[in-house]
């Protein structure tokens, strides 16, 4: 009778032994979903795969999220909420475009080039990150860290993909594997809500960059810790900028200021103020200029401060502006209320101008122009 009891014991302690294993290992894939990036699996219950990246965008899809150039300069790609765009700078015409990410509530963020490879990424807020081979609109990977993601940006040697999520921080991942690198919590550094969604990563690929409250913080990916923390304590700042030669950092604070830094040798420039409501800045391809944008203005500078000419429109409200890669034009994103025959808002307007005197040279096609599948 003694020997019956302690089997039966025996038993209910494997049978709670087995079930707390399999519920660890539930816990454990649960929480290790996003690393299951790039398959065909779909890791999101908000969207299917199958079909949606060979529709093209459609011409409803107004706002106009996120620009890159080309790696030659001929061509202007952009996102709205579910599309990609391409346009051929010279002529001004949309020649190519198609639905990225399916969910048009969600919308997507950001798109980031990666040249080396052919290849561009986009971000969405609906939780997936995609990246896409550049022309063909192939759609080659996925990555799945959930909830909203504010940006995605590849490492210079193609090798990392960085992705800001909102309210967790930026997670680094191995491009190829989808493995997690390193993570970056949010609420320790102050990354305020939409406004922080700005990382770069250093031109060696171990390091990357980003800011909260009145820091700008260089964090080495490999080590999983702060490396270098470049303060200005008087100022939040809003916006920030890595030069492409690897040597200064910009940046922007709530109080109308911009600002420099040497990179290599930690030294703090200067700043000045240009206005109020800076939205961003951007240096120019060849490092010599940078700009700033606020809704009424765009402002070009030199290193040094120095105000090059201006861009002003009476009508539209600046979002976004990004230097051509001559780095003789700058292509701003604006906004205006004027609406369409059918009382929809027209949306976003893409127009070039010159960066010596800031004078309009050209309009490029509206989306709500696109009345054709290219």
């Amino acid at each position: 009778m003694v020997e019956k009891d302690w089997n039966v014991e025996m038993k209910v302690f494997f049978y709670f032994l087995i079930f707390f294993i399999f519920e660890l290992m539930m816990m454990t894939l649960i929480n290790n979903t996003h690393v299951l990036a790039g398959n065909q699996q779909n890791c999101s219950p908000y969207e299917n795969e199958t079909d949606i990246h060979r529709q093209s965008a459609c011409s409803t899809d107004r706002p106009i999220k996120d620009i890159v150039s080309s790696l030659n300069g001929r061509i202007l790609i952009g996102v709205s909420n579910v599309g990609v765009y391409y346009w051929d700078i010279n002529s001004g015409r949309i020649i190519n475009s198609f639905i990225a990410h399916g969910n048009s509530i969600a919308g997507i963020s950001s798109i980031s080039e990666n040249f080396k490879n052919n290849e561009i990424i986009t971000a969405s807020s609906n939780g997936f990150a995609k990246i896409w081979a550049l022309n063909t609109n192939q759609f080659k990977r996925r990555y799945c860290p959930g909830r909203i993601l504010l940006n995605a940006k590849f490492s210079p040697n193609g090798k990392l993909i960085g992705i800001f999520v909102a309210t967790k921080g930026i997670i680094v991942y191995d491009r190829n594997s989808g493995k997690i690198i390193t993570e970056i919590n949010e609420k320790k550094y102050g990354m305020s809500g939409e406004l922080s969604y700005n990382l770069e990563f250093t031109l060696d690929s171990m390091n990357i960059i980003f800011y909260g409250k009145s820091n700008i913080i260089l964090w080495d990916i490999y080590r999983r810790k702060e490396y270098y923390k470049f303060t200005d304590n008087t100022e939040t700042i809003n916006s920030f900028d890595y030069s492409p030669d690897g040597k200064y950092l910009n940046f922007s604070t709530d109080k109308g200021r911009v600002g420099i830094w040497n990179f290599y040798d930690r030294e703090y420039l200067g700043a000045i103020k240009v206005g109020k409501n800076i939205k961003s800045v951007k240096f120019s391809n060849d490092s010599k200029l940078m700009l700033y944008v606020t809704s009424a203005k765009i402002g070009i500078l030199d290193l040094k401060g120095q105000t090059k000419s201006k861009i002003t429109s009476q009508v539209e409200k600046f979002t976004n502006a990004i230097f051509t890669k001559d780095n003789t034009r700058i292509i701003t994103v604006s906004s205006d209320d004027n609406q369409d025959s059918t009382n929809y808002p027209v949306g976003d307007v893409l127009k070039i101008w010159s960066v010596y005197d800031g004078h309009y040279i050209r309009k490029l096609q509206r989306i709500y122009q696109l009345k054709f599948r290219p």
